[in-house]
């Protein structure tokens, strides 16, 4: 889905950082134009997200796990908003799927009016990393992703964004595909993940328990509102968990 990118209008550095997969990977690298960075085994995945941000050459960043994919042309369409509007973070719309690749819906770049205070109460990360493309140069102005947040640091990095006004656009059409599966790195709610989730709680939300819950609530009614079929899928998911919690 990477290597069909490049066009008149778009010129990818692929960089993979391999942290010793036994699947293959590095044996169907070799076919491709693709830049293998080392990266030590065991390293963190925050450490390893940095480091590809450092050793990346490009004017826009964007991040893909190991299980996503970019849409046809995807490219393409970020580099047509971001010539005509000069900003340097893009929020796109971004598909979710399940292991088959089938559509769980589409979620919305996040809106206009959503601050720091807001997203933080969330608790989750409304924008998936790999429908976020940042400007190299301002990831840098800003210190890059904070390696203290071991599950969290794109969540920390974009509330950061939003807190200091950083102007950003908003690209509607879907640019990416996160493939939403039982091991998600974002779902293994560990010791971790709550450290994580409460620093961003403390460092950006109001600190009101009350306005928290009045924020959050009004948060989750436009991300249901806003995307219907995301929505159905996350209640059809929760029911057969037993919960509706989130």
């Amino acid at each position: 889905s990477v290597q069909s990118q490049n066009s008149d209008r778009v010129e990818v550095q692929h960089l993979i950082l391999d942290g010793g997969s036994t699947d293959g990977t590095l044996e169907l690298t070799s076919g491709y134009p693709v830049t293998l960075v080392p990266r030590p085994s065991g390293m963190p995945l925050v450490d390893a997200i940095c480091l590809g941000f450092d050793v990346a050459e490009g004017e826009l960043i964007v991040f893909l796990g190991a299980d996503d994919l970019l849409m046809p042309k995807a490219l393409d369409t970020v580099a047509k908003v971001y010539q005509q509007e000069r900003c340097e973070v893009l929020f796109c719309r971004t598909r979710w799927v399940d292991e088959e690749l089938r559509s769980l819906g589409e979620l919305a770049p996040m809106p206009r009016w959503l601050t720091a205070r807001a997203h933080a109460t969330l608790g989750w990360c409304y924008m998936a990393a790999s429908a976020t493309f940042i400007g190299s140069a301002l990831y840098r102005r800003m210190g890059g992703f904070d390696r203290s947040y071991l599950k969290s640091s794109d969540y920390e990095f974009y509330s950061r964004i939003l807190r200091d006004n950083i102007p950003y656009s908003r690209v509607q059409r879907a640019v990416s595909m996160y493939r939403r599966h039982s091991e998600n790195e974002s779902l293994q709610q560990d010791s971790a993940y709550w450290r994580d989730r409460q620093k961003v709680l403390e460092k950006f939300a109001p600190h009101s328990p009350i306005s928290n819950g009045l924020v959050c609530f009004f948060l989750k009614a436009w991300i249901y509102a806003r995307n219907p079929v995301w929505s159905y899928h996350q209640m059809i998911r929760k029911i057969r968990s037993g919960t509706l919690r989130g």
